[in-house]
C-alpha cells in the first residue's frame, strides 16, 4: 500500500513538473497585462477631482469619468483577487508535491525537487507583484476624489 502512495506521489509531482512552465508563463503574461490596465488606469485620465464639484451640475463627462472609474477599479481589483487565488492554489500544490516526495532520492526526483522550488519561488514573486498592484489600487481609488 504504502509503495503504491508513493509512485501516485511520484507520477503526481513529475506531472506538476512537465505543467509548471506553461503555468507560469500564463500567470505571468496575466500580470503584464495587469500591470499594463493598472499603468493606463494610474496615468489619472480617470481620476476625479474636488474641482470637477466646483458647479451645481453634473456633466455628463463627470458621469462618464465616475462610472469609468468604478467600472475599472473593480474589474481590475476582481482580475488581481482572481490571478492570486490561483497562483496560491498552485504554489500549495508544489508544496504539497514537494512534501510527498521529499523522504525519496533519487537523481530524477531531486531534478523534479529543484524544478518545482525554483517554481514555488517564482510563484512568491509573483504573488508580490500581485499584492503590490493590489496596494497601488487601493490607494488610487482611496484617494481618486482628491483636490
Amino acid at each position: 500500500m504504502e509503495e503504491n502512495n508513493m509512485e501516485r506521489y511520484l507520477h503526481q509531482a513529475v506531472e506538476l513538473s512537465s505543467d509548471v512552465d506553461s503555468i507560469i508563463d500564463r500567470f505571468s503574461e496575466k500580470l503584464s497585462n495587469l500591470e499594463n490596465l493598472l499603468s493606463c488606469f494610474l496615468a489619472e485620465e480617470h481620476v476625479i477631482v474636488a474641482n470637477d464639484f466646483e458647479s451645481d451640475e453634473i456633466s455628463e463627462e463627470l458621469i462618464e469619468k465616475a462610472l469609468t472609474f468604478d467600472l475599472l477599479s473593480a474589474m481590475l481589483s476582481f482580475e488581481l483577487r482572481e490571478v492570486d487565488d490561483l497562483m496560491g492554489r498552485f504554489q500549495d500544490r508544489i508544496v504539497d508535491a514537494l512534501r510527498k516526495i521529499s523522504c525519496e532520492n533519487s537523481s530524477e526526483l531531486l531534478k523534479i525537487q529543484r524544478r518545482l522550488d525554483g517554481s514555488e519561488e517564482l510563484l512568491k514573486q509573483s504573488r508580490d507583484r500581485v499584492l503590490e498592484m493590489k496596494i497601488e489600487l487601493d490607494q488610487l481609488c482611496r484617494t481618486s476624489f482628491r483636490a
